[in-house]
């Protein structure tokens, strides 16, 4: 075994000690083997130490501890997506088949020129969330029936304004999934969550990943930064009402190990299970370029991964090559070669996907590795935002860990992101 475990370990311990996340488990397997490290406690209190009272104690982190996935279990749902598509369309008419072909919403003059594989690949020019997300959250958790909370919240989706022309801008988007939900949903008459669990979940033998909400025991709690004393449980609650709402989008709970074990399966996908369940052409796009994009460093964090920002299309592939200004390329549903997410270098073969939560599932074909990280550090907060810290804003130190704290450590999340993906898929000490 090399020196990666006890490198993992002291760059998740100094996280801990600068205040980043109150824990973490990962769980990752390559040329090393399989490894997996856990580090700190659940959140029974929140930064500012108010007590979330849905736990009952400050239980450390165990392998068996569930996170929410947040935007990862878009990586669930793209599989259960594309094997309703994939008993329409064969590949190539993904480019070419209007979205209005099965929500009529789209056949306006200027959506009409939207087409599936713009909502695959986030360049149909939509905003990157519903605005009023919050207002549907919230009849969820009040107990308002909820066919009639999703049909209007997925009604906001599909006709909300759209800010650029389809396929000029890449604009990671949650409303895309809301989109294909409801195409998948018609398609096979079936709810994205029951599809997601008998195409993808029960034939890879993860029972135990589910969408919430889930019992809080062992499941680490939506945890925000300083400056926000009463936001974690707020936050827990809201996300359980948006859970509700599009299970494409976020909503699984799982641990780091069965998280890697769908990771793994992803990486062997044309000659493992998968492989029986969806047509290989569709199965090596998710990880092919179809577009490359542009997007502009941030002096302050090195790479910014800022998913909200709109980034420049400047070639629509795939191709196995994309042009030498590009930051990063998008797959259908799953992100390639971004170094903000997953640390590396630009367009690197490293392909995933990041969650709001502070979570991230990465493989890189061309070393055989595979990384699940999970913790529950919501990123950015509202009130401090990772750029704030990496500008050199402190952190929530615990000075009782100050020998944990690494001279050189990520100071965000994204920059713990970052960290750990470089340490798996470019080894110890890169």
């Amino acid at each position: 075994m090399s020196d990666l475990p006890r490198e993992l370990t002291a760059v998740l311990r100094h996280a801990i000690a600068y205040g980043i996340t109150p824990g973490a488990s990962v769980s990752a397997s390559g040329p090393f083997g399989t490894l997996h490290v856990t580090v700190g406690r659940l959140a029974s209190h929140n930064s500012e130490g108010h007590r979330l009272p849905h736990l009952p104690t400050d239980a450390p982190v165990s392998p068996t501890t569930r996170y929410d996935l947040a935007s990862v279990t878009k990586t669930f749902a793209t599989l259960a997506v594309i094997s309703a598509l994939a008993e329409r369309h064969p590949l190539a008419a993904l480019r070419t088949t209007p979205a209005h072909h099965y929500l009529p919403e789209f056949g306006t003059p200027r959506r009409s020129a939207i087409t599936l594989r713009h909502l695959l690949t986030h360049t149909w020019g939509s905003h990157w969330e519903v605005p009023t997300w919050p207002e549907f959250a919230a009849q969820a958790a009040a107990g308002v029936p909820l066919p009639q909370v999703r049909a209007g919240f997925i009604e906001r989706a599909i006709t909300q304004p759209l800010l650029t022309d389809p396929g000029t801008h890449f604009e990671y988007a949650c409303t895309s999934f809301h989109v294909l939900a409801a195409i998948a949903e018609k398609i096979t008459g079936r709810r994205v969550a029951d599809l997601v669990r008998e195409r993808v979940l029960d034939p890879l033998g993860l029972p135990d990943i589910e969408y919430g909400p889930v019992p809080p025991e062992n499941v680490a709690p939506a945890y925000l930064g300083p400056g926000e004393p009463d936001a974690s449980l707020a936050v827990q609650r809201d996300r359980e009402g948006y859970h509700s709402l599009n299970s494409a989008n976020s909503g699984l709970f799982a641990t780091a190990t069965d998280l890697l074990r769908f990771g793994e399966a992803l990486l062997a996908a044309e000659s493992g299970p998968l492989s029986a369940l969806l047509p290989l052409e569709y199965l090596r796009a998710l990880r092919t370029p179809q577009v490359w994009v542009q997007r502009a460093a941030d002096p302050q964090v090195g790479v910014t991964d800022d998913a909200t920002a709109t980034a420049r299309v400047l070639w629509s592939g795939p191709d196995a090559t994309g042009p030498a200004r590009a930051t990063f390329a998008h797959g259908l549903g799953f992100r390639i070669g971004d170094p903000g997410w997953f640390g590396g270098e630009p367009l690197a073969a490293t392909w995933g996907h990041a969650g709001y939560s502070g979570t991230v599932l990465s493989a890189n074909p061309d070393r055989g590795t595979v990384l699940a990280l999970l913790t529950n550090r919501i990123h950015p907060s509202t009130l401090d935002p990772d750029a704030r810290i990496a500008a050199g804003e402190p952190g929530v130190r615990d000075d009782t860990l100050a020998a944990d704290l690494l001279p050189d450590g990520p100071r965000s999340i994204a920059q713990l992101r970052q960290r750990i993906g470089t340490l798996v898929h470019a080894g110890p000490s890169a």
